[in-house]
């Protein structure tokens, strides 16, 4: 066999061993991923948020996951324990307790899974004064 040959003879199985075994990759071991958010990214509220939403492509680890509301100047807003989703298709939700005056806010956010990685992201939204 030339050198050429078996380059592409190895080239081959590699394809077919990943189309056959899903490149070893199976839906429980993908990372997971934020799906959405209520707050949205780049939202204008003219209400403050009575609780922050987070929807996520798998069910979290709560234990092993957290949310911090940062406001105007960095001031952190206090928020209650994430809590909820029964199934992976329900929201993880934090209440709002603190007060929140009107300005730009990030939530970042970990969210830690069966796994052992956690993944990571912030949101920004404004709150603008109601008029």
């Amino acid at each position: 066999m030339t050198h050429s040959a078996f380059r592409v003879a190895a080239l081959t199985s590699c394809i077919v061993f990943a189309a056959a075994f899903g490149g070893g990759v199976t839906a429980t071991a993908r990372h997971t991923e934020l799906k959405k958010s209520s707050p949205k990214a780049n939202d204008t509220l003219t209400v403050a948020p009575k609780e922050l939403q987070f929807w996520f492509s798998q069910k979290i680890e709560l234990p092993t996951s957290s949310v911090r509301l940062s406001g105007p100047g960095g001031a952190v807003v206090a928020t209650g324990a994430l809590h909820g989703q029964a199934t992976a298709d329900a929201p993880v939700v934090a209440a709002v307790t603190g007060a929140m005056a009107p300005g730009a806010y990030t939530i970042a956010w970990v969210a830690g899974s069966k796994d052992g990685h956690a993944v990571k992201g912030t949101i920004a939204f404004v709150l603008k004064a109601a008029h």
